[in-house]
């Protein structure tokens, strides 16, 4: 108990010294078996979730699910997980850090996604939209290009960042972050940053208020998320009820949806809002795995996505080992992958163990035996605030610099100005590893590349950025962005991208990328346009000169590199241009302010031909290795291609270091082997050393005879050589028939060279693997295109399933004794009002012998509810042996004699009177009657009164 006084005193000393980060005791270890089980069940949380959630999807808009509407559950309904977007598109982010790294940047996140074609909408449909326009991450998510950005989507796709990140809640932030802003934009990246920050918690925690805990504290005071946040929490500590809960949040923040489709509208996919559905089924859930997603899925909205990340997060603090067998019992691990993706449930666990120990090991945490020991991150660190702001704000103008101090550490500064001032800055490594503050200091744990990015924002909540690569240990890294782009043609007409800055804005068209941009989403919330074929990634020089000419694009710099490689991606092969012609593409380096060659292997071989249909492939990349080439500017040279004589650029990479030497030390090879011949001009040239220095270079070109022509860096007689197309070639080499080769070029994805022929190699997709879908026209994987049929009887296509397109709750309709909403066409929605059940109204009466009951019988007809009052026979007093009398039943023998006489006098149908004069009892029995059908007529008037009334009352409802 001392011990632990102790503690508390340090945390809350910690709190009072730290006011912008937040102390937190967690464990900071766990077994690696552990560690698999919490992965595999986040994963199948969000299986359960999401599947279990999906018929309901935005059916409830502003309003609560009844529990009669929430879907019953079986085991085999998880696999429909596997053709979930929520699922498979996150899957590309493990996808791109399995490729590139846990601290993959944003140009490598932006690649992965700009070359899916895979149906999106909203947020993920504007933000790729963007990239296939050439706007580079992140200004594709950015507010000024897509106002979706406060949407949902990064908080359905972020559940990864923190399963990769178990008990480390910064490294899980930071990762959300970064990421997160390929799709959203400030509160939308919250929705990531919160999801990520409980799931890394959630590993480590005691209980699910510390869950909580880490996600409220991972979001920055000040922003409106953080605003959700605090007033869910703060009306569960007053003692709310859930439901009362909903209906505050909803009064207070169910109208605040800048997304198109939710203004004005009971619609609402607003991330901070349905964070707070999360928020409600985990801190109503009391722990239970299926009770907080139940809670969550019937707060409505997108109540498919909620529960899921309720059920992921819950499946990372139970483990699955603790999940009831009826959610996991029918998962198909491995027999099943992801639509759109390789991945097998296994798959996606195994590839998230791996990444997950990278980040430990790159965080500073170890793996020692089966432990894995976390790095200490019990301080949280929240993200700069950012926010979407209310009127047009032009953003800070931000100046970076970073310098190496030796021993692995930079020395980071920043500088901005902003009219309405500067609020704050925070620094990201690039390892894993972000601080606040302008001008910071940081070491790095191992050598290697780091893209650093600095954030600053303005008291309005605008920010800006600005990247800086950094390289440790003298990695050669691509130092691009560093130079002043040179060109030759700097004010092109062609169809391509005008602005020189795309040759290197870390965006590479790729065939898939032209494949992708084809795609065009038929969801009813999304435009549906389409993109031509990648062509605003790259730039053209085409200016209409029909002159034969040399062109030239690369940097030049302050200060002299060692450049080791540069890569070039192709743009588009037009029919009258777009390559470098003749097999003369160079690289060259600047020495002193002149250009020389540069010893440089290009891989694959750059086509040696002006012919369109021998350059292959679109978007083809050369990677151009150099041997010992320094100097203050690198460029590519060649002829101009085609007809037209121009070329297209994706994407200009030069990678190399700082030289501090002098150029008059070095000479750099222009070519590699002594006595090596290439044909040049109208001859051929041989390398060897002609001058004084120690370097090789080429000798004066000597001339073909008359008749002849080079071929192979040999004279010979000339001769028609073979094309690809004339010997029939897709692929491979052949001879050209004169000495020389051709190169007939590689076959694109999917397929392979068979025969000198590019043949399929994959398994083609069906509509039914791809997630038995009904229709739409979608890609088979294998470079086709399949279709799914199309949607009739008023539906459309959305995600391949064909879904309703008529107008939600358009009338209301009879249901046995309920009144129901029903849509434009004809299907029933839900409950909108229960006419209720008879009610007995204590009246009786006396008809042939029964005492009969009145009873407020309630009915629906002709679309509304109704109360009509009806007698009821009771009891049989004749049966018994006794007469009615004024509403009972009464023994013979309580009668008086002289009324008994006639007793059993025939009675009148029509009005009960007798046919003979009346007894003075029977009068009285009359007497009592009337008095009781007097009252029967009020309560008929009574009960007629209430009908009206609530027929009025639903009429206001509608």
């Amino acid at each position: 108990m001392e011990y632990q006084n102790i503690r508390l005193v340090l945390a809350a000393s910690l709190f009072l010294i730290l006011p912008n980060s937040y102390v937190f005791a967690a464990r900071n270890y766990l077994s690696e078996a552990a560690i698999a089980d919490k992965i595999k069940g986040g994963w199948v949380g969000q299986m359960a979730g999401v599947t279990w959630g999906a018929p309901t999807e935005f059916m409830a808009q502003g309003r609560i699910f009844s529990e009669s509407e929430i879907p019953a559950w079986s085991p085999e309904m998880i696999n429909n997980g596997f053709a979930q977007d929520d699922i498979y598109v996150e899957i590309l982010f493990l996808e791109a850090m399995k490729k590139y790294g846990v601290n993959a940047t944003w140009s490598d996140f932006g690649n992965e996604f700009l070359d899916t074609s895979f149906g999106l909408c909203h947020a993920n449909y504007f933000s790729r939209a963007n990239l296939q326009k050439g706007i580079i991450v992140p200004d594709n998510a950015h507010y000024s290009n897509t106002s979706h950005v406060d949407d949902i989507d990064w908080q359905i796709e972020s559940d990864f960042a923190g399963m990769v990140n178990p008990g480390q809640v910064n490294s899980a932030i930071e990762l959300a972050w970064r990421a997160g802003h390929m799709i959203n934009y400030g509160d939308g990246v919250y929705g990531g940053v919160f999801v990520a920050a409980m799931h890394a918690r959630a590993f480590t925690a005691n209980n699910v208020t510390e869950i909580i805990e880490a996600g409220r504290q991972a979001v920055p005071v000040g922003s409106k998320f953080r605003q959700v946040i605090e007033d869910v929490i703060a009306w569960k500590n007053a003692g709310k009820t859930w439901e009362e809960n909903w209906s505050l949040l909803e009064n207070k923040w169910g109208n605040d949806d800048r997304c198109q489709q939710g203004l004005g509208n009971t619609f609402n996919i607003d991330a901070k809002f349905n964070a707070a559905y999360v928020l409600i089924g985990l801190l109503y859930g009391n722990g239970d795995f299926e009770q907080s997603m139940r809670i969550s899925m019937r707060c409505g909205q997108d109540s498919d996505c909620n529960p899921s990340t309720v059920g992921s997060i819950m499946g990372n603090f139970l483990g699955y080992s603790a999940i009831p067998d009826k959610w996991k019992s029918a998962l198909n691990f491995s027999g099943t992958k992801f639509s759109n993706t390789n991945y097998t449930f296994n798959d996606a666990v195994a590839v998230n163990m791996d990444l997950a120990r990278k980040s430990l090991l790159m965080g500073g945490g170890t793996a020692t035996g089966n432990v894995w020991y976390f790095p200490n991150q019990t301080v949280i660190i929240p993200p700069i605030l950012e926010q979407w702001p209310a009127s047009v704000n032009i953003k800070p103008n931000l100046i970076v610099a970073a310098s190496d101090i030796g021993n692995k550490t930079f020395s980071f500064t920043a500088q901005a100005t902003d009219s309405d001032g500067i609020k704050s800055y925070q620094w990201f490594f690039g390892d894993t590893f972000y601080a606040n503050g302008a001008n910071v200091t940081h070491q790095y744990a191992q050598n290697g590349v780091y893209e650093a990015i600095c954030y600053t924002t303005d008291v309005q909540g605008n920010t800006a950025w600005k990247r800086i690569p950094v390289s440790v240990g003298d990695t050669s890294i691509n130092i691009s962005s560093q130079g002043n782009i040179i060109a030759s043609i700097i004010s092109p007409w062609g169809a391509g991208n005008k602005n020189i800055e795309t040759i290197r804005d870390g965006i590479k068209p790729s065939l898939t990328t032209a494949t992708a941009s084809l795609a065009c989403s038929n969801d009813s919330y999304c435009p549906g346009y389409c993109f031509s074929d990648a062509i605003g990634l790259q730039y053209d020089s085409f200016v209409g000169n029909g002159v034969a000419h040399e062109e030239y694009y690369g940097y030049t710099f302050s200060a002299n590199k060692k450049f080791s490689k540069v890569v070039f991606t192709e743009g588009k092969h037009f029919w009258d241009g777009g390559w470098f012609a003749n097999g003369d593409l160079r690289v060259q380096v600047r020495q002193n302010g002149a250009w020389i060659a540069a010893q440089a292997s290009p891989s694959p071989a750059y086509p040696n031909a002006n012919d369109q249909s021998l350059f292959g492939p679109n978007f083809e990349s050369y990677t151009f290795s150099l041997n010992n080439a320094i100097g203050d500017g690198i460029r590519i040279i060649g002829s101009a291609g085609g007809s037209a004589n121009f070329v297209s650029i994706g994407e200009l990479e030069v990678w190399g270091t700082d030289y501090k030497g002098r150029i008059s030390e070095i000479c750099v090879n222009e070519c590699s082997v002594i006595g090596l011949k290439e044909c040049f001009g109208n001859g051929y040239r041989s390398c060897g050393n002609y001058d004084s220095d120690s370097c090789l270079e080429w000798s004066v070109v000597i001339n073909c005879r008359d008749g002849q022509s080079c071929s192979g860096g040999n004279c010979s007689v000339s001769c028609v050589p073979n094309t690809c197309s004339s010997l029939g070639y897709d692929c491979n080499v052949a001879p050209d028939g004169c000495g020389g080769m051709l190169n007939c070029g590689n076959c694109v994805s999917n397929y392979i060279c068979s025969a000198n022929k590019c043949v399929q190699n994959c398994n083609p997709k069906t509509c039914i693997t791809l997630g038995r879908y009904e229709c739409g026209s979608w890609s088979d994987g294998c470079g086709n295109t399949i279709s799914c049929g199309v949607c009739v009887g008023g539906k459309t296509c959305s995600n391949g399933n064909c879904v309703s397109n008529c107008m939600s709750k358009s009338n209301k309709k009879c249901d046995g004794n309920n009144l129901y909403w029903y849509n434009s066409c004809g299907v029933r929605e839900g409950l909108a009002q229960s006419c209720g059940v008879d009610v007995i109204i204590s009246n009786y009466r006396c008809r042939e012998g029964w005492t009969q009951k009145q009873v407020a019988q309630k009915t629906c007809a002709d679309g509304a509810c109704a109360s009509n009052l009806v007698w009821v026979n009771d009891i049989d007093c004749e049966a018994a042996g006794k007469v009615c009398l004024a509403g009972d039943c009464v023994s013979l023998e309580n009668i008086p004699a002289e009324d008994n006489v006639k007793k059993n006098k025939p009675i009148d149908s029509n009005n009960g009177l007798s046919v003979q004069v009346m007894t003075s009892q029977e009068i009285l029995i009359k007497i009592a009657e009337i008095r009781q059908l007097l009252i029967q007529l009020i309560a008929q008037l009574i009960a007629e009164l209430q009908s009206q009334l609530d027929i009025i009352s639903s009429n206001l409802t509608i």
